[in-house]
Parts: structure tokens; C-alpha cells; sequence
């Protein structure tokens, strides 16, 4: 019914899971990703100048879609008759589909309001060729998102996610097509190479990783996968700390220490929590990513992950130095570090300063 009636379905799921005031924060929060986002364009040291700024253009111009379409689709001219066998009302679905996506679609322009997912469904996507990012209401329940949670929350729950979307549209592929979803070089030149010169540091380590004995991954298959979760996971994290510093400028009270958790290591739990998504695009299902993240004044976050509640590794984080040899921020001067936490182990991986 879902499949065939999805947006049947997903008016009566929108009803009843997600109020207006839901959409309301979540144009908030992405506007607020899209704002950090541009913010660690400009200050990638590699990027030329004319890079950073249609990069910067066609971030500004991606198509949000947030819970439910504007306008749902017209079942008005689809029979389903009762009387008739499953076999034989699936003709007539397919015979009503076949004949509607010539009349809204034949020698027509693109129809930007298109939804290529249901409202209930439980994901998100970035389109290149219509240059879009979707969330469905589906996902924008707890424990993604929570209209009673604070911004740790939330921005450590569904920020990293549209974080993760947005930066498919600069990742191995989705950096191929322009704003206007063509396929396009649109890199100024020997930015495309540094790029890939870049990426090649994540491949490296992801196909070092040995999935299961004897086999290691395929860290060039993963690729755009696992650029769009380290790049979302910092741009959430950017953005959450616009936020607090937004915050205490309009003179509003700062997030509390909860359960002994600070607002920090609070927006790192969900992250936790959901870790990486079941998919065979993944090296490993179990590993639950965290990024060892920096304030302004070098204090490090995830140091104490390693003792939050249902966090128990069996050993202790190993340091290592980062390949890419980027000095960190912090007054010591220590190189960057990943740390990536798993269900029996805590290890560390070379950062990339996308």
C-alpha cells in the first residue's frame, strides 16, 4: 500500500507525526548548516578563490525539502477494485502510472516539487541533478530529531544528517555536477587533483580496515559515503557551536550540564547512538563514528566519549599522527586525530580538513 499510495499514506502519517511547528525548526537548522558549511569552505586553504565561491553558489541553491511535499500527487484517476484480483488491480496500477508519467512529464520541464521519496520513509537523500536535499517526516522523529530535545540534541542527532547530505553534494560524485545539475567540471584547475589527492587519505585508511577475517573493505567504494559522514558530522558540530554563540549573544541561558553530560559531549551521544546506518555501502555495520573536535580555545570533546554511559571499549584509544600533517588548532600544536569507537574496540584514523 505504502509503495503504491505512498503519499495516500504519508498525508495521514503527516497529520498525525508532524505538526507545522516540526518544519519550522527544521528549516532552522538546516539554514544554520548551510551557514556552517560555507563557513568551512572559506576557510579550506587549498581552494582557490573562484572554487570557494560557486561552491559557496551552488550550496546557497540547493532545493530543501523538509517533511512533506508542497503538493501531494493525484490518485484521483487510479481504479482499485475490490472485486478484482491482487494480479489484476496491479495492471491497473501499473497502466495509471505508465500513462501519468507521460502527461505530467513528456516534453516538460523538470518539475523541481517532485519527491522521490515518501513521507514516511526513514532516510533522506541529496539529488545531483536537481541539486536537492530531502528529509522525510519519517525521519524527523526521535531519534533523529525531538521537538523537546535542545540543540545538543539536535544538531548531534538530525545536524549530522543533513550535515551528511549536504556534503554529498561536494563528495567524489556529487562534486562532478554544477548548481544547475549538470555534469560539469566546474573545479578551477589543480583544485579537482588536490581534491582527490585529499580524498585518497580516507580511501586509504577505510580499505585498511578488515570487515571480516582475511577481507579488508573498499575504501574507493565507500568513498562518498564516508566523506559525507565525516564532513556532516564536523559541519553539525560547526553549526551547533553558531548556535550557542548566537545564544549567548541574544543573552539567552546556556545549555545545561545534563547527567553529568555537558552540551559537548551531549551532541556527541546521538551520534552514538545511531552510528553508522545498516547498508552494504559501509565497511562496517558496527562502527559508531566520532571526530575528535577542537573549540576555539583547543579543548578537546572526545577524550571524554570514551567514559560516557554505554560506551565501553575494551581497550584505550590509541594515539596516532595525522597523515595529513595539519597542525592543529589547539595552543599544544598536536596533529589532528580521529577516533572512531566500536562495539569491542577504540581506534584512531587520519583526519581530512574538508
Amino acid at each position: 500500500v505504502s509503495g503504491i499510495l505512498g503519499e495516500a499514506v504519508g498525508q495521514l502519517y503527516v497529520e498525525k507525526y508532524f505538526p507545522a511547528e516540526n518544519k519550522e525548526r527544521m528549516v532552522e537548522l538546516v539554514k544554520n548548516l548551510q551557514e556552517a558549511l560555507a563557513e568551512r569552505i572559506d576557510a579550506q586553504e587549498w581552494m582557490s578563490d573562484s572554487t570557494k565561491a560557486y561552491a559557496k553558489e551552488k550550496l546557497s541553491t540547493f532545493y530543501v525539502k523538509i517533511g512533506y511535499p508542497d503538493k501531494w500527487k493525484d490518485y484521483s484517476k487510479l481504479e482499485i477494485d475490490p472485486e478484482k484480483t491482487l494480479y489484476e488491480n496491479m495492471q491497473a496500477v501499473r497502466t495509471w502510472r505508465a500513462k501519468k508519467e507521460v502527461e505530467e512529464k513528456y516534453g516538460k520541464p523538470v518539475d523541481r516539487d517532485e519527491w522521490y521519496m515518501t513521507p514516511q520513509t526513514v532516510n533522506a537523500y541529496y539529488n545531483p541533478t536537481t541539486n536537492e536535499i530531502c528529509f522525510p517526516a519519517g525521519i524527523l522523529q526521535y531519534p533523529f530529531f525531538d521537538m523537546q530535545a535542545d540543540d545538543a540534541f539536535n544538531y548531534g542527532a538530525i545536524g549530522v544528517v543533513i550535515g551528511h547530505e549536504m556534503t554529498h553534494g561536494f563528495d567524489d560524485q556529487g562534486r562532478q555536477f554544477d548548481k544547475d545539475g549538470n555534469f560539469r567540471d566546474w573545479w578551477a584547475q589543480g583544485d579537482g587533483d588536490k581534491f582527490k589527492e585529499r580524498a585518497q587519505v580516507m580511501v586509504d585508511f577505510f580499505s585498511n580496515i578488515e570487515v571480516l577475517p582475511g577481507l579488508k573493505g573498499n575504501g574507493e567504494l565507500t568513498l562518498g559515503e564516508n566523506l559525507a559522514d565525516h564532513g556532516g558530522l564536523q559541519v553539525a558540530y560547526t553549526a551547533f557551536k553558531n548556535a550557542q554563540k548566537k545564544a549567548e549573544a541574544e543573552g539567552k541561558k546556556p545549555l545545561e550540564t545534563i547527567n553529568g553530560l555537558t552540551p559537548d559531549q551531549r551532541f556527541f551521544s546521538p551520534t552514538q547512538a545511531f552510528g553508522h546506518r545498516t547498508s552494504p555501502r559501509k565497511p562496517s555495520a558496527t562502527s559508531l563514528p566520532a571526530t575528535r573536535t577542537r573549540s576555539a580555545n583547543g579543548a578537546s570533546t572526545v577524550r571524554c566519549l570514551t567514559s560516557m554511559p554505554g560506551t565501553k571499549p575494551s581497550a584505550s584509544p590509541r594515539k596516532t599522527r595525522c597523515s595529513c600533517r595539519r597542525k592543529s588548532a589547539s595552543p599544544s600544536g598536536k596533529p589532528h586525530t580521529l577516533l572512531f569507537l566500536d562495539r569491542q574496540r577504540a581506534h584512531t584514523a587520519p583526519c581530512l580538513s574538508f
